[in-house]
């Protein structure tokens, strides 16, 4: 996975550093996150665990598909990967030394041969495109808060110790965005994380995309590790059943119940999902083509974030956006930025200029995220 313009790890390392000074908590962030990695260091699977005093996982987030995110926490978290892994005890030295883990080096308790040979290789990390990974540390003073783990394929080009500097760099930023800022009856956007799958008329899911069971299990089920309560997407799920039976009810002309939309917020978002025929039907025939969307809505100041990164603009720019879409009357522009007030005055000349634009007004009003 070369990498041919050499301002991209810039510009992606102030992305991130915008990314994680929003104050919107782990969950929230961490969707985001491992996106803009991508751009950051290229690498074909990524997972963030959440880690408790013992090291044990106490929530996880994966880009590999649900079911082997599932398999992972089912089978080999905290038991079968010690099989071939360094204990969580055995790796405290390894953390407190350094940041970033090489896993193959570090973290392995077998040989390489014998690894390539175990199932947790040859049913996680391999069909994941992990075959060769780093781990970063997040901590804070005296405690471990998060593992963020990075896998690319063999076909794809090997780790460099610039890759581990560039993970380095971002770790206090990681910590600091995981604590989440005081919020009351936070405001939630609309996203592009959204996606479509079939549900039979009885709530099982049918056909799904991997991005779509993603957000599924991120809606159902809000905090992932060994030990909690997990539920089998290929069972009846209730809530995809209910969004069914309303479908139904209005299909045949039942007045008076609510449209089939259900609505779901946790940790991780707000999730919306809504429910349609697939194809021309009344709902009288015999038809379990029934298709249901989710989208997971976000919080306004990470909306109001993907917006201004978008923008052509300089780093200061993008941080005047920020504080301009966050708090419309603001008028301390300039102590906020640590800027001289004809700095500012500059900025907002140079942003107008550049976005075909006339009045701080018209900038606020394009900066607005849809909220409804």
């Amino acid at each position: 996975m070369p990498r041919t313009d050499a301002a991209v790890p810039k510009r992606a390392l102030g992305r991130i550093q915008r990314l994680c000074c929003l104050g919107i908590g782990g969950e929230m962030l961490v969707p985001e996150l491992m996106r803009e990695l991508d751009a950051l260091i290229p690498t074909q699977w990524g997972a963030f665990r959440w880690l408790g005093p013992d090291l044990e996982i106490t929530n996880a987030y994966s880009r590999s598909p649900a079911s082997i995110h599932l398999l992972y926490l089912e089978e080999f978290a905290d038991r079968r990967v010690w099989e071939v892994c360094r204990t969580p005890r055995e790796m405290l030295h390894i953390r407190s030394a350094s940041n970033v883990i090489d896993f193959m080096q570090q973290a392995l308790s077998v040989d390489r041969r014998t690894y390539l040979r175990s199932d947790f290789y040859n049913l996680i990390m391999r069909p994941s495109g992990a075959d060769e990974c780093r781990f970063l540390s997040v901590r804070e003073p005296g405690r471990v808060l998060a593992e963020l783990c990075l896998g690319r394929a063999m076909q794809d080009a090997p780790f460099a110790a610039g890759d581990d500097r560039l993970l380095n760099s971002i770790a206090g930023f990681i910590s600091h965005g995981m604590m989440r800022a005081p919020a009351n009856d936070e405001a939630f956007a609309e996203s592009d994380d959204r996606a479509l799958f079939i549900a039979h008329r009885d709530g099982r899911v049918r056909h799904a995309s991997i991005r779509a069971r993603q957000l599924l299990l991120m809606a159902l089920v809000p905090r992932l590790s060994p030990t909690a309560s997990r539920r089998a997407l290929a069972d009846p799920v209730p809530e995809t059943a209910q969004l069914c039976r309303l479908l139904r009810a209005t299909a045949d002309g039942e007045i008076g119940q609510a449209p089939p939309v259900l609505r779901r917020r946790n940790a991780w978002g707000e999730f919306v999902l809504r429910a349609y025929w697939l194809g021309p039907t009344d709902g009288a025939e015999p038809t379990g083509q029934i298709g249901i969307t989710i989208e997971r809505r976000v919080p306004r100041a990470l909306a109001l974030w993907r917006r201004v990164e978008q923008l052509p603009l300089t780093g200061r720019e993008k941080q005047l956006c920020l504080l301009l879409g966050h708090d419309p009357a603001r008028d301390d522009l300039a102590e906020a930025m640590g800027l001289a007030a004809s700095t500012v005055v500059t900025h907002q000349r140079s942003i107008y200029a550049k976005l075909g634009m006339h009045s701080r007004a018209e900038l606020i009003a394009a900066l607005q995220p849809v909220s409804a």
